[in-house]
């Protein structure tokens, strides 16, 4: 038997007492009891609504009862309804189907006349909807919050996508947030506990809000936890370590400096807000948004003076830019001790993504030229800016996502002695953005100052700590010539390069691995005529083979039209071991790639590594050298 509700154009009345719709059931003593759908819950179209009866034990009860079943829309006016006659006896009685109805929420009445004076009553509102709607899970950003600090969750939501649902979050029973989807409700900004622990947090999603604006709660709920941590490690694409910043924001919604002067000099940890930068994501990018006008402000002069004298350091900031007009600054710092020279320090980012900076030192202004950053508005991008301060001029490079774009010298000579550890503060102000400020998600800032050995230096590890970040697990060896210290061999370092003579030979370290294939990227600025690569095996035991097992000649490709295809050459080592080599020759960017090369160790016997070696007939320039795994790997003749 089915149970259909037919549309009524009157109430029907009944000896319910006192309770009325909307309300909370009232049950006089009875021995039945209603078990029907959740509050709240969400019946697709074409759905029937379940209910069954559970009797007590009664000698003294009716043997059947009456149930009476109303169904009202959001505004309680009774739209449909039905009258039938049961056993009373415990079980599922047919389930209810609905009358063609269009989206929204309404309330099912079930009311159970038992004998002529005993009623029960049970009202239920549920959300009637065409398509899904789902919760598939909440993130938190950052994942790890710091005390007390702003920060942003996100419900991740699978509903139809005309829809427009609400949403409503709670941290315990206190509501934080909630609004319509299409408002943004959906992701909240929220300041994490002043103690650390894991805090609870839940989101509802209501399909649909009636008309008069009563919210109905929905059984459509998600928890999860809040991990409040301080003072944890830096992670991912996070600057460290933190004793080689002289000042240091991971802008994990806060203003919070971990840099070496907050440590060493007693700074004044926090920055303060200029305007109103408020935490912002943009896809998996979590930072503080900034207008153009807005800003963070350091009290102090954040570039690092070794006993009085401006020391070589680099300029970090990961950021996503938006498009903006004209030119905008990135940072400024302005030093006002009346004490030592006034200096004066700005980097600018131009509409076209073209940067240059502007020093001034004793009163004389010194400008870099604008050179293209490859920096796109709407994406992600780490820059650096390295100065190196010494008695010939002022040399700078720039950096983005660890590959050297641009670099020169101005002509700021200062004359320096040995290090003398006295990183003293200077008076002054730093900025990031601020007036005519850039328009963009900062999600991170630092300024290098010295080494693993606590020397003054610039960052040497710009390309390969960007090589690590990008590959992970599969990182094996990375160079990007940042140092100005000694290679190998008769090459040299010159402006993020390496030089090497005409007529020589230069070994790289060797690459270790197993049963895997590895990718050797090596870019030229320049490949010239007679340029040859050497590829000598590593034995077990580190011992390199006298010979090189091939030789490549890598020749420039005028267009890029000509001579683009790979070259598979297969050598066979012995019966247990083969290298594989794919070379492919340079790109219209003149970059010279070693796409893959595979060696297969399978007995004690066998190979480590490779060793690779660069022969010149001519002088040429290596801008950078990378290994990383593919996350490929061949079994051996055991396993196979």
């Amino acid at each position: 038997m089915e149970v259909f509700l037919f549309l009524s154009i009157s109430v029907v009345v009944i000896g319910c007492g006192d309770t009325s719709l909307f309300m909370s059931p009232v049950r006089e003593p009875s021995r039945v009891t209603i078990h029907t759908l959740d509050d709240g819950e969400v019946l697709p179209h074409g759905a029937s609504i379940p209910v069954s009866l559970q009797f007590s034990p009664d000698p003294d009860g009716s043997p059947t009862v009456v149930v009476v079943v109303e169904l009202f829309d959001a505004d309680g006016e009774i739209i449909a309804d039905s009258e039938f006659e049961t056993e009373s006896r415990s079980g599922e009685l047919p389930e209810i189907e609905l009358p063609i109805l269009p989206d929204g929420v309404y309330t099912v009445r079930f009311s159970i006349l038992d004998g002529e004076e005993n009623i029960v009553v049970v009202e239920r509102r549920f959300f009637y909807a065409d398509g899904r709607y789902a919760i598939a899970g909440i993130s938190a950003y950052p994942p790890i919050m710091d005390p007390d600090s702003a920060g942003i969750v996100r419900a991740h939501l699978d509903v139809p996508p005309a829809s427009d649902p609400y949403v409503r979050w709670y941290s315990g029973s206190r509501v934080i947030g909630e609004g319509f989807v299409s408002t943004g409700a959906d992701t909240i900004e929220i300041q994490s506990p002043a103690e650390e622990g894991v805090h609870p947090i839940r989101v509802e999603l209501i399909p649909f809000v009636p008309e008069s604006g009563s919210v109905v709660s929905s059984v459509l709920v998600q928890r999860s936890e809040i991990v409040v941590k301080r003072d944890r490690d830096a992670t991912g694409a996070e600057l460290s370590p933190r004793d080689s910043y002289y000042s240091l924001l991971h802008l994990r919604g806060n203003f919070r400096d971990d840099g070496y002067r907050v440590k060493s000099v007693r700074a004044p940890r926090n920055g303060d807000a200029i305007g109103a930068p408020r935490v912002r994501i943009d896809g998996e990018v979590f930072g503080y948004y900034l207008d153009g006008s807005s800003g963070i402000r350091l009290d102090e002069l954040v570039l690092p003076f070794d006993d009085g004298v401006l020391s070589p350091f680099s300029f970090h900031i990961r950021f996503l830019p938006y498009e903006f007009e004209g030119t905008r600054r990135v940072f400024h710092a302005l030093g006002d001790d009346p004490g030592s020279a006034r200096i004066e320090f700005e980097i600018l980012l131009r509409d076209d993504m073209y940067g240059a900076f502007v020093l001034s030192y004793l009163d004389v202004e010194y400008h870099s030229e604008f050179v293209p950053l490859q920096i796109e508005t709407g994406a992600v991008s780490s820059l650096v800016l390295s100065l190196k301060p010494g008695a010939n001029g002022t040399p700078y490079s720039w950096f983005t996502n660890g590959r050297a774009v641009g670099d020169g010298t101005v002509p700021l000579a200062l004359e320096r002695t040995e290090s003398a550890g006295r990183w003293t503060p200077n008076a002054g102000v730093s900025t990031i953005g601020g007036a005519d400020g850039i328009v963009a998600i900062v999600d991170e800032f630092g300024v290098f100052f010295r080494d693993a050995d606590k020397l003054p230096a610039a960052d040497a590890d710009v390309f390969s700590n960007a090589m690590r970040a990008q590959y992970g697990e599969n990182f094996v060896y990375a160079e990007g010539f940042e140092s100005d210290a000694p290679f190998v061999d008769d090459a040299r370092v010159e402006a993020g390069s390496l030089v090497i003579p005409a007529g020589s030979t230069v070994s790289f370290e060797p690459f270790f691995f197993d049963n895997e294939a590895l990718t050797i990227e090596m870019e030229f600025e320049r490949i010239m005529p007679g340029l040859e690569l050497e590829f000598f095996v590593v034995m077990t035991g580190g011992r390199r083979a006298e010979a090189a097992i091939e030789r490549f000649p890598v020749y420039d490709v005028p267009s890029p039209d000509e001579n683009l295809s790979s070259d598979d050459v297969e050598i066979v080592v012995d019966s247990e071991g083969q290298v594989i080599v794919v070379v492919v020759h340079a790109t219209p960017e003149l970059e010279f790639r070693l796409d893959e090369m595979v060696l297969n160790s399978t007995s004690p016997a066998g190979f480590e590594g490779l060793v690779v070696a660069v022969t010149t007939e001519t002088e040429v320039r290596l801008r950078s050298i990378v290994a990383h795994r593919t996350g490929r790997r061949f079994a051996t003749p055991a396993t196979q």
